[in-house]
């Protein structure tokens, strides 16, 4: 799995032209967007490019070459998740700094506790979408897994917005007793503690949907035919 992991980071290292082009965009993003989008943005960014080498594997038939070397089936999952996680957090590491960076340089001040929470909601988001793409990677292969992608992409965009907006506009402005009510359980029996809270959860739902597409993706594995 080292020999894996090394060919992967130099492949991923080797892509300076994407790589500079990315970190522009990013750095773009941080100026025009709220905080938590860019870091959402970067984390997905990064986990896509740790996915991008399962594409390089199968390009020319290379699967059937690669597994005469001495590496297993499992072994090869197993680095792919660890690489994705190990991009996932360079990216959410990398996000955080340049909204950091960019605060202080719009505002003079760093970014408020409420954009950091925001973030630390979507990270296991995104963590949740790669887990969801690298059993469909395996199985279809990059251009139906493309497809697959893009529909997801544009499911899961339509939902957060739908939420962002019930939550921080309709249903606040119209005093909705429900929410009232939940804000008011979540502020007692939470209390200083509810900032940490819903983030750690979702990142427990998270690792346990990784743990499930990890075992997904072990038994595509073992039962596809190169």
């Amino acid at each position: 799995m080292k020999g894996l992991m090394i060919k992967d980071l130099r492949l991923l290292f080797n892509q300076k032209k994407t790589w500079i082009m990315y970190v522009l965009l990013c750095v773009m993003m941080g100026f025009s967007t709220q905080g938590a989008f860019m870091v959402g943005y970067t984390v997905m960014l990064c986990g896509v490019l740790g996915i991008s080498t399962i594409s390089y594997d199968q390009a020319e038939n290379g699967m059937p070459f690669l597994f005469t070397l001495p590496i297993d089936r499992q072994g090869y999952v197993r680095e792919k998740y660890l690489l994705c996680l190990m991009m996932e957090a360079a990216g959410a590491v990398f996000g955080l700094t340049v909204c950091e960076i960019i605060s202080l340089i719009k505002t003079g001040i760093l970014v408020s506790m409420d954009d950091i929470h925001s973030a630390l909601i979507v990270i296991p988001v995104m963590l949740c979408l790669i887990s969801f793409m690298i059993p469909i990677n395996l199985k279809y292969g990059a251009e139906k897994a493309r497809l697959v992608m893009m529909i997801s992409y544009g499911i899961v965009g339509a939902v957060v917005a739908l939420v962002a907006v019930l939550v921080q506009d309709i249903l606040p402005s119209a005093g909705h007793p429900f929410f009232v009510k939940l804000k008011v359980f979540f502020d007692e029996t939470l209390g200083a503690t509810y900032f940490w809270t819903i983030p750690a959860v979702l990142a427990v739902i998270a690792l346990g949907i990784m743990y499930l597409s990890y075992r997904i993706s072990r038994k595509v594995i073992t039962e596809k035919e190169f």
